[in-house]
Formats: C-alpha cells, sequence, structure tokens
C-alpha cells in the first residue's frame, strides 16, 4: 500500500516575552483516548451559546502541528468560538491519521471509528460547555480534509459545515449517506501532488477530485448544477496575485447546504497561506449555520 506524508514547512522564532492574560477558562474533554484541550475565548458567556470548530490534522501530523501551521486559535480568541484540534491514533508506522474514508488513511485497516470518536468528542464539549447546536463546524488539511467529509456524512444532525483543504469525499456516493444538509467549503491546490485536485488513487483505494467531490454533495444536498463566480482572491503567499478562484453553488441549495469551490490555481498541497485566509474560512462557516 503507497503511503504518504504530509511535510509542514513550519518556522519557530523567539522573540521578546511579553505577559498576556492567561487563558483560564481553557478546559480539557475526554472522550475516551486522553485529554484534549478546548480554547474557550476570554470573552465567553455560558448564557450567550458560542460556535465551535474542530480542526483535524493530517496524515503523520498531529493536533498541534496542524494549528501552528493554520493558526484559527488566535481567531477563536478574538471571534468568539470554542477551538480543538485533537489527535488521532498511531498506525504500525508510527504515523497519527484518521480514518475518512476508504481512500484515506486507515492503511492498517483497522476500521478504526475514528467518526464516532470525534462525535463523542464534541458532545463532552457541548456537556461542558454552552454550545451552539446550530453553529458546529469541521476543517483539516488533507486526511483531516478526507475526515471532513466523513463527519459531514455520518454526523450531518451534528455539523453544520465542512471546510476540507486538500481532502475530497467517498468515490461512490453510496458509501456516504447524510441524513440532512451540510454546508461544504471544499480549498484545493491545483499543483497539489499528493491528493490531486483532479483525483487520483492511494494503492487500490480511489478518490474524487475537488469539482466531482462538490458535483457528488450537490445531490447530497439537493442543490442543482450551476455555479456563479465568488471573486478571486490572493490566500497563497507563493502565488502571484489572485490565484484563489472562488465558485458558489446558486441553484437551488437548501438553506443549510451550501456548496462552495476554492480552487488555488498552482498552489501545492501546502499552501503558504496570507493573513487572512483562515479569517475567510471563519466568515463561511459563520454565514452558513443549520437552519
Amino acid at each position: 500500500m503507497t503511503r504518504f506524508a504530509i511535510p509542514l514547512a513550519l518556522s519557530f522564532g523567539l522573540g521578546l516575552m511579553v505577559s498576556t492574560p492567561a487563558q483560564a477558562q481553557d478546559i480539557t474533554v475526554d472522550a475516551g483516548r486522553g485529554p484534549i484541550t478546548v480554547n474557550v475565548p476570554p470573552g465567553y458567556d455560558a448564557d450567550e451559546p458560542a460556535p465551535l470548530v474542530m480542526l483535524l490534522h493530517g496524515y503523520t501530523s498531529s493536533g498541534a502541528v496542524q494549528e501552528a501551521y493554520m493558526q484559527f486559535t488566535p481567531l477563536s480568541d478574538s471571534r468568539g468560538f470554542l477551538f480543538l484540534a485533537p489527535d488521532g491514533l498511531t498506525d504500525a508506522s508510527g504515523a497519527q491519521y484518521w480514518n475518512g474514508t476508504n481512500a484515506c488513511c486507515d492503511f492498517d485497516s483497522g476500521d478504526t471509528d475514528d467518526s464516532g470518536y470525534l462525535r463523542a468528542l464534541i458532545e463532552e464539549v457541548q456537556a461542558e460547555l454552552s454550545v451552539d447546536p446550530k453553529r458546529i463546524y469541521v476543517t483539516g488539511h488533507s486526511n483531516g480534509g478526507f475526515m471532513s467529509y466523513r463527519m459531514g456524512c455520518d454526523h450531518a444532525d451534528l455539523v453544520a459545515a465542512i471546510a476540507p483543504l486538500a481532502g475530497t469525499t467517498f468515490l461512490d456516493p453510496l458509501m456516504c449517506n447524510p441524513s440532512e444538509p451540510v454546508s461544504v467549503l471544499h480549498m484545493h491546490g491545483t499543483s497539489d501532488f499528493t491528493i490531486r485536485y483532479d483525483g487520483a488513487c492511494i494503492g487500490e483505494e480511489c478518490y474524487p477530485g475537488a469539482v466531482d467531490s462538490l458535483n457528488i454533495w450537490a445531490a447530497y444536498n439537493g442543490c442543482g448544477g450551476r455555479t456563479s463566480s465568488g471573486g478571486a482572491f490572493d490566500y497563497d503567499e507563493n502565488r502571484r496575485g489572485t490565484e484563489t478562484i472562488v465558485r458558489r453553488n446558486v441553484n437551488g441549495c437548501p438553506d443549510g447546504g451550501a456548496l462552495e469551490l476554492w480552487r488555488m490555481t498552482g498552489s501545492s498541497h501546502v499552501p503558504n497561506f496570507t493573513e487572512d485566509w483562515n479569517d475567510a474560512v471563519i466568515d463561511f462557516f459563520e454565514a452558513n449555520p443549520k437552519p
């Protein structure tokens, strides 16, 4: 079975030590695999239910490394959503993974129930904190993107929207049966040679491309096929100009079932994101709660 690694070029520096307010409100939750930290924003008020965002790491990565790359914690503090980035189990090669789809990435074929675990983790947060049930969101990179789609498939009653980066849905539409519409923001570089924009196979298991993934979800959500332009943006520092072309499905998508594709022309598997990229992802989430 072919395996792939997700390299993250992350650099860290030492700066001046400054005094910052302690995040005393942060909590840990445990759904059977050990404690996971939930970032609780400074303005959290139990009388005002807050959105919840879960970030899922890529194959061989971890929640901490993924968050160091994608930087959602500062937005959790400034925009007022609860945030967590859990870790997957470790396979026989020593790599952390999620059992997202048949293509990625339970290579030991252990049929790990990560879907059930992540739902239980969300429910643990709901038991401890005031979570808005209409604003629970999942995003992830690569293997975490596949797992984001899996969460939409299995837990459409719970998850309002998903935002996979460089990860796709099941190739066989019959392997996913969402109980209700889920909004989807799919982000993918056209020069991604790890998870191909147009789809490919990992070993004997194949996955659809970015466009086909959204077409499959258009059928699940009951949308038509017509799309419109959502503009062009510069979200990748390594590409010149406005490389990210946004397309939105506008033909009869129901409330709670919006579809959006960010085609990142020339971007790789690990884009060098601009500072406003993750803000735009949260904007999509905020615009698409459950009805």
